[in-house]
């Protein structure tokens, strides 16, 4: 029996892929490429260098320094002490918008500075003693009621970026690929011999011209 063109069975074009879904499914697919290369913040600095005999793939961290004080004290304290205390540390957070995303999304580093470091520069000093005393909230434990007072406050950059002593400690951590722990937390020499203006983050795709920097306390 002769079958009729009209009569020959089709497939259902519902179970066909059609070019518009396959477009998506590209577009997505790029997507999670892109925002893998630009979001995973892979450190950029050399290999570590060993300080200490436990491993050949990473520094331990030195806790005798600045780093075994960052109980950070309230202001309350801090009024109550001398204000010229060489033994004070100031604690920052640098921030750092990620390339490619619109500066939308950041990457954050803690920097740590003895307070002797900016001694050659009073008007910064004064700058920083004057965000601590009228502006810094007392504890984050015990929020302020005075509405004038936030838990960290944004350095001018026209101050910063004049500070060129290298004397404070960068840290930070990114992706790494590497087995060992805490290789994705860098603490070299360069790294501990840091210079508040420095632009420079721990992971390579930080946009360090856009860097801004913020004042949370003493140590």
């Amino acid at each position: 029996t002769m079958m009729s063109a009209s009569s020959s069975p089709t497939t259902s074009s519902s179970h066909r892929p059609t070019v518009k879904a396959l477009l998506v499914l590209a577009a997505v697919a790029c997507l999670g490429v892109i925002a893998r290369h630009n979001l995973q913040g892979d450190i950029s600095s050399q290999p570590l260098r060993l300080s200490t005999s436990y491993n050949d793939n990473y520094e331990l961290l030195d806790t005798s320094g600045p780093l075994d004080r960052l109980n950070t004290k309230n202001v309350a304290e801090q009024q109550t002490s001398e204000t010229n205390n060489d033994n004070e540390y100031f604690v920052f957070l640098q921030k750092f918008p990620l390339q490619n995303t619109w500066q939308m999304i950041f990457h954050t580093e803690v920097v740590v500075c003895p307070r002797n470091s900016f001694h050659n520069d009073a008007d910064f000093l004064s700058t920083l003693d004057q965000l601590l005393a009228e502006t810094l909230s007392p504890t984050t434990d015990a929020p302020s009621n005075d509405s004038t007072k936030v838990p960290f406050v944004q350095v001018p950059e026209e101050k910063w970026t004049k500070q060129s002593n290298s004397k404070c400690v960068q840290l930070g951590y990114g992706g790494a690929a590497c087995p060992s722990v805490c290789c994705g937390s860098p603490h070299g020499n360069d790294n501990t011999n840091y210079a508040l203006n420095s632009r420079h983050a721990v992971i390579g795709n930080a946009m360090g011209d856009a860097k801004q920097l913020f004042l949370y306390g003493v140590s």
